[in-house]
């Protein structure tokens, strides 16, 4: 005879074994949700000067936040707040060296002022606390120079001028090229830094320790737009303001044509000068003929 098929496994439990129930108090398992983000702590000039301890590291930045780094290490070595005191620091930068000719990464690049001054003029160190660079005024030769220590014998760089600051220099700089040999480079620039103004994707190598990352807020990408209102909206704005303009100007004249009539109609109202002259002078008459 025929054997009877055998029953799925997944239709009758077990022998011996009771069927699975689904437990209804049991709560279904929830999906994982995301840790919220956390904010960036806040920071103070007492954890920037800390930080400014510690290993100086190279890299290429951002200008502004490379100024920032630079302005704060200058003022934490000048015995300042890292964030200042109120004192304004001259700052620029030295571009346009090929970086395929000689001494190039050494004088390109961010300069600060310093405290101390030397021939009525500021002392500018760069920004690189393992190759240290100085830029300064020397009275005696009546030329700018750019070395690794203010008593150095030679220089990187030097520019014969007596403009008053670095940035004014109008003759060519004329680079070390060894053997006692300076070449002029026309291509050297000495460009001021206005801090509210600063070059737009604009990048410089420091060498200097980092600041905490919430010590400065960087600028927005290059062609970002920070929420930038709608077309709708920005067009709709102007139009809005003139009906607003209109409204009030409209108003304002109707108060002064109202104010107007009323005081033409008030003028009216009120009897003529000359007949209340007139009348004051008769008055006066007939009194003066009664006590006659």
């Amino acid at each position: 005879p025929a054997k009877a098929p055998a029953a799925s496994s997944s239709s009758a439990p077990a022998a011996g074994r009771p069927p699975k129930v689904p437990n209804p108090t049991k709560a279904p398992k929830e999906e994982a949700k995301e840790a919220p983000k956390e904010e960036p702590k806040s920071v103070d000039s007492a954890d920037i000067a800390e930080a400014l301890k510690g290993s100086c590291v190279r890299r290429r930045i951002p200008l502004q936040e490379a100024l920032m780094t630079a302005l704060c290490a200058a003022n934490v070595a000048a015995g300042a707040p890292p964030l200042g005191d109120g004192r304004r620091r001259e700052a620029f930068l030295i571009k346009g060296r090929d970086a395929e000719k000689r001494l190039a990464a050494r004088v390109n690049g961010l300069y600060v002022a310093e405290d101390n001054l030397v021939a009525e003029r500021p002392v500018y160190r760069k920004a690189d606390q393992e190759r240290p660079t100085l830029l300064f005024y020397n009275e005696e030769k009546k030329y700018w120079r750019i070395c690794h220590q203010l008593d150095a014998k030679g220089e990187f760089a030097k520019a014969k001028d007596k403009g008053d600051r670095p940035w004014q220099v109008s003759r060519p700089w004329k680079v070390f090229e060894g053997n006692k040999e300076y070449a002029e480079d026309p291509d050297m620039k000495v460009v001021f830094l206005d801090v509210a103004n600063l070059p737009p994707d604009e990048e410089v190598e420091i060498c200097l320790p980092q600041l905490p990352a919430g010590a400065f807020a960087p600028p927005p990408a290059a062609g970002s737009k920070r929420e930038a209102p709608s077309s709708s909206s920005s067009s709709a704005a102007p139009a809005e303001k003139k009906a607003k303009k209109d409204k009030s100007e409209k108003a304002e004249k109707e108060e002064r044509s109202e104010t107007a009539e009323k005081a033409e109609k008030a003028e009216k109202a009120r009897p003529d000068k000359k007949t209340e002259n007139g009348g004051a002078a008769s008055a006066g008459a007939a009194s003066a003929s009664g006590h006659a």
